[in-house]
């Protein structure tokens, strides 16, 4: 109180400095949703590189990256995909698995050619999504799906993080690192990804990103026909979260030597380009990767391919 009433001592014009100060800052961002949050602000607009798009105010994970920097970090795949279909000229696929504000489907939407099909469980993200593709996708090509893909088709619980929404998953009893256990349930619609589509009416090549928090062994396990269709696959590969799925690493690791030819690996949040190597380097980098549990916190990006 005796600072806020300091503040207001100041004359206009100091206080006019003091607050643009702050809004370059370090915590503009918590600045921007504590002024948002007094005057009972939900959802924001932003314009980036994908358009305007839509999330909410609370997001601190998706929404303040797009806010801060205009563009989300896996700039660099959505660069890949899209050149990857720019190819081809005629035809393709591309399936979004954990699709989230949609900056990973616009981009490869503006290609009329390709078939976009974007997955994304939470009810108020799935909302921004329908909304931010209908402003930023003009060819009618992306068809939406409010689904978690996974291992079974039905209905799966899944937990919200309240602060960032790209946190959202499918729910695993028990407690972990990130306080797991506190997190808000809810129930969705799940779906296996080889019960989601017709795989002969899917046009090629066929592209598959998915990044869903650590379910990426279910989505193998309930999509193998489709996978092994795949051309050219992402995925995020998070050991500390997979394991909390029970995930099978050598089940997984066998299927992928198996489908792909070559790979890389990119640590997590550095937008750079793959560097291809032969599928068997990829592979034994994922199992080491496997073995660090001292560290929960790490995760990098999987690029898979047929060459």
């Amino acid at each position: 109180m005796a600072v806020t009433n300091l503040v207001a001592m100041l004359p206009t014009n100091t206080r006019r400095a003091v607050m643009e100060t702050l809004a370059s800052g370090p915590n503009s961002w918590e600045l921007f949703q504590a002024i948002g949050r007094e005057y009972r602000v939900r959802d924001i607009s932003v314009l980036g590189d994908c358009g305007v798009v839509e999330g909410s105010l609370a997001d601190e994970g998706v929404m303040a990256g797009y806010a801060k920097e205009k563009n989300w970090h896996v700039g660099e795949a959505n660069r890949l995909f899209v050149q990857f279909f720019g190819q081809h000229q005629q035809a393709g696929t591309y399936i979004d698995i954990g699709a989230n504000l949609g900056l990973t489907t616009i981009p490869v939407a503006t290609l009329p050619y390709v078939d976009c099909k974007a997955f994304e469980p939470d009810p108020d993200t799935y909302r921004h999504l329908t909304r931010n593709v209908a402003a930023n996708c003009p060819h009618a090509n992306v068809e939406l799906f409010n689904k978690a893909v996974g291992d079974r088709t039905g209905a799966v619980e899944f937990e919200r993080d309240v602060h960032n929404p790209g946190d959202h998953r499918i729910h695993v009893a028990g407690d972990g690192v990130m306080m797991e256990a506190t997190r808000p349930v809810i129930t969705v619609s799940s779906c296996r990804l080889d019960d989601a589509f017709d795989l002969a009416t899917l046009r090629r090549p066929i592209v598959v990103k998915m990044d869903t928090q650590g379910s990426e062994g279910l989505i193998f396990a309930g999509g193998e026909r489709l996978l092994a269709e795949s051309a050219l696959v992402f995925l995020e590969n998070w050991p500390y979260s997979m394991r909390r799925f029970d995930t099978d690493i050598e089940a997984l690791t066998r299927f992928i030597g198996r489908m792909f030819s070559s790979g890389s690996v990119v640590p997590g949040d550095q937008d750079v380009a793959p560097t291809w190597q032969p599928i068997d380097q990829v592979l034994g980098t994922m199992r080491k990767h496997w073995r660090q549990t001292d560290e929960p916190f790490l995760y990098h990006e999987i690029y898979l391919r047929k060459d």
